[in-house]
């Protein structure tokens, strides 16, 4: 890759290798999605059909971080979506390094998401060799995050973190909150991305630009509607009364929804109120 000459960004290799990301996930994610009992019977592992639609979900919701980053292209907007996307690819890739002797390779399906977390491996690893080698700037100038929506990122991290840390390490199997106990794949797959999440929403908590805050909204918003669907598709496998966690689950997904349209209405409103006093003023 040669250097950029723009401070404030990582090559156009970088950005059009991330868009091609975005269309491989956006593939693998609706093969998923729109099809998860087929896709179960042909998955990697064993899993059910409630399992491979939420795993549908989030390579969706990568694949939009992924090609809003790219369609961005501002270091200081996308990094944290970034981040997230780079820690993704390769958790997941390591996990199946890891479980490889136990997948089942039997079919085409297999090959697929084999090829496509292994493409977004190696894109992740070029861009994070290009942001060495570039240093993209990550300054800019605008209004400063309230504190209210920087408290919430906080609580959102340190829930995140205690779901994630548990089910990546192996400790935990999901079943306080899931619909019966996931494998060790999925359950450390679940931990690989939220852990994922957390790491780039860290940053966040040092963020000062608003622009860069709110720029992860839509990413949330689209994100946790996404896994929220499959939930509500299979809400007849949950069982509150004995699995209270559940709740937890979806009331998560929702509140996460909630919050970031408010922070958007709210973003909006301010902007229209600064250009009105700027109109004003002139």
């Amino acid at each position: 890759m040669k250097n950029n000459q723009n401070p404030e960004m990582l090559s156009p290799v970088s950005q059009r290798l991330t868009y091609l990301m975005a269309g491989l996930y956006t593939l693998l994610g609706l093969s998923l999605f729109l099809a998860p009992t087929r896709a179960a019977q042909n998955f990697l592992w064993q899993v059910s059909p409630f399992v491979a639609m939420t795993i549908g979900a989030w390579y969706l919701g990568t694949a939009f971080v992924a090609w809003q980053s790219a369609r961005n292209w501002r270091w200081s907007l996308i990094y944290m979506g970034m981040i997230f996307v780079w820690t993704f690819s390769l958790l997941e890739m390591t996990l199946l390094l890891m479980y490889w002797p136990t997948l089942r390779l039997n079919g085409w399906f297999a090959w697929l998401y084999i090829f496509t977390l292994a493409v977004g491996s190696i894109i992740s690893l070029l861009g994070m060799l290009d942001w060495i080698r570039n240093r993209p700037s990550a300054t800019s100038d605008g209004p400063e995050v309230p504190g209210w929506q920087r408290a919430f990122l906080f609580i959102f991290i340190a829930f995140a973190l205690y779901i994630s840390v548990p089910l990546l390490i192996g400790t935990a199997s999901g079943g306080n909150i899931w619909p019966g106990q996931l494998s060790p794949l999925s359950a450390r797959g679940f931990g690989a991305f939220y852990f994922a999440i957390t790491f780039g929403d860290l940053f966040g908590i040092f963020e000062r630009r608003l622009a860069t805050f709110h720029f992860l909204l839509p990413f949330a918003t689209v994100g946790s509607l996404l896994l929220l669907i499959p939930a509500l598709v299979y809400l007849d496998q949950f069982n509150f009364q004995a699995q209270p966690g559940g709740l937890v689950y979806i009331g998560t997904y929702t509140g996460a929804i909630v919050f970031t349209l408010i922070a958007l209405f709210a973003n909006y409103s301010s902007q229209k109120i600064r250009v009105s006093e700027r109109a004003i003023r002139s």
